[in-house]
């Protein structure tokens, strides 16, 4: 491959064929969406951003040499536009990485047998990015949930007869669909500011943030729920929104990037404050790395350390 070029290739690992390949014209980054569509971003910096969906499809019924944007390649689906900053021309952006937790299919217990079934759409797609701007470089999050990109898939494949698959403007469906959050302080330096990974439960995800003139080793989490049944029940509390806001959307950083009307979302999703986290010593052996899991009835902080520093830990809290 050439030095800007990247190429996927899936397998069945079971029967050892090869069952997809794809060319792409630059760096990427990619997470399955399901068992059948791959959710592909390219990694370099100049802005603008866009997600690319594309269906695993055959060899035989695939060219391996496809990319991006040709009028040939048979197994895009849809691409969505990211957050536009407001200074493109000044703003470099990085994606970090970007998840799915669809689970996978099993072959185990057949599905007509099964009394439950994973519903694809409650997945969570989550966007990791750093924003390099003048002399910082916050971190962001953008969560969407999987129904959303879903039903742009649907509407692309209604209007793909009609006209070949455009770039759907971040207007048309971010707000609406997804939620853009921060992820850093600069003026911290503890455990949770080193949170490397945060692993959502189903359409459960959890966040954590400081609010300002409170003891450093103090944080919250606050778990979003994003089904539809917990959004139409309106559990959201006054508190916990309050809380969002003042932490989450009223800092000045974000400010100077993008404009409100990209931060503003209008996606329903219940918002559940969860116990107060204590970190340990901020002067004591940092962690290697820190990774947030989400549990059906709270969430565990996981640290990697040294045999030196103590060994790995484990704090668990229930909601």
């Amino acid at each position: 491959m050439g030095h800007h070029s990247c190429e996927i290739e899936v397998w069945d690992w079971k029967a050892g064929e090869l069952v997809w390949t794809h060319t792409f014209g630059n760096q990427i980054i990619f997470s399955f969406l399901d068992p059948f569509h791959i959710a592909v971003i390219g990694k370099a910096f100049n802005p603008p951003r866009s997600l690319h969906i594309h269906r695993v499809v055959g060899t035989r019924d695939n060219s391996n040499t496809q990319r991006i944007g040709h009028s040939e390649d048979l197994s895009h689906v849809c691409t969505v536009a990211l957050p536009p900053p407001i200074h493109p021309n000044a703003t470099r952006i990085y994606i970090d990485r970007i998840t799915c937790n669809t689970r996978p299919t099993s072959s185990i217990i057949p599905l007509s047998d099964a009394p439950f079934a994973h519903d694809p759409a409650s997945a969570l797609v989550t966007i990791q990015f750093t924003v390099f701007h003048k002399e910082a470089n916050p971190k962001f999050l953008l969560v969407i949930p999987a129904r959303t990109l879903y039903r742009e898939m649907e509407r692309a494949s209604s209007c793909a007869a009609i006209r070949p698959p455009s770039i759907v403007p971040w207007t048309d469906w971010g707000p609406c669909g997804s939620l853009l959050l921060p992820l850093t302080n600069h003026n911290r330096q503890n455990y949770l500011s080193l949170i490397r990974r945060i692993e959502p439960f189903g359409s459960r995800f959890a966040l954590p943030f400081h609010i300002p003139h409170e003891p450093r080793d103090c944080e919250h989490v606050v778990v979003l729920d994003f089904t539809r049944s917990a959004a139409r029940r309106n559990f959201t509390g006054a508190a916990a929104l309050d809380l969002m806001r003042l932490a989450l959307l009223d800092g000045e950083e974000w400010k100077d990037i993008f404009a409100e009307s990209v931060v503003r979302s209008t996606l329903p999703y219940r918002a559940i404050v969860g116990p107060d986290v204590t970190l340990v010593d901020c002067q004591a052996p940092r962690p290697v790395s820190v990774r947030m899991v989400v549990q059906p009835d709270g969430f565990t902080i996981m640290y990697a350390r040294s045999r030196r520093d103590g060994g790995p830990r484990l704090d668990m809290y229930h909601i």
